[in-house]
């Protein structure tokens, strides 16, 4: 994702059913659309996709 202040990947995440629930944080709203923006990678989000926890992104 390009911060060195976190080096944690969402692939390295502990889903090993363990987790019910799994947060993104970096979401934002497209101003003029109002549909939800990923930030950060693709991969990144994709990989957060991935885990059959249910998931929530923040905005």
């Amino acid at each position: 994702m390009g911060s060195d202040s976190l080096p944690l990947k969402a692939k390295d995440a502990n889903a090993d059913s363990s987790y019910t629930h799994i947060h993104w944080a970096f979401a934002s709203i497209h101003p003029n659309t109002w549909k939800p923006v990923i930030k950060g990678g693709k991969k990144e989000w994709a990989d957060f996709k991935t885990p059959k926890a249910k998931r929530a992104a923040s905005f």
